[in-house]
């Protein structure tokens, strides 16, 4: 797990990488974002921001996606959660990321998870920026690191 270093920390994130099993340059990159607060105390939903990238496209701009699940009455809740309650929460927020993976990843041919995914430490400046639509440069600076520590290639492609 990596440690965040500005702003008020709300969460983990999770980080993946696919590869393609043939020999292909392309490298899809997954981060799946919790929701929560950002720095101006605006509810953020659950996200997943996406890119394919390869040696002729290294810098393909991010993708972002929203679960489309409002939860901030199970945020703001003081009661515990009811586990069917959880689970069905659970399924909404990613029934929309299932369809937009498989839509993503259509035509591609077998792919697998290159090394381990990555919990990376998710802050409210980070949701700020993934509110806007944007990719947090800090928040992948932070997975660049962690990358690197565990042993990923260098360059992702």
């Amino acid at each position: 797990m990596t440690t965040a270093t500005a702003g008020k920390i709300v969460g983990l994130g999770l980080y993946l990488e696919l590869t393609p099993t043939e020999k292909s340059d392309k490298t899809t990159q997954i981060l799946f974002t919790p929701e929560g607060y950002d720095e101006n105390g605006h509810y953020v939903q659950f996200a997943m921001l996406s890119r394919t990238i390869s040696e002729t496209s290294p810098r393909k701009q991010w993708r972002v996606n929203f679960s489309m699940v409002d939860n901030t009455s199970l945020l703001t809740s003081t009661s515990p959660i009811a586990d069917d309650v959880a689970q069905e929460t659970a399924k909404g927020m990613t029934t929309r990321f299932e369809k937009s993976l498989e839509r993503f990843l259509a035509g591609t041919s077998d792919i697998v998870l290159r090394k381990t995914p990555i919990a990376v430490e998710i802050t409210s400046l980070d949701l700020s920026e993934v509110r806007e639509y944007k990719a947090p440069i800090a928040l992948l600076r932070r997975i660049q690191k962690a990358r690197v520590s565990l042993g990923f290639p260098e360059k992702l492609v």
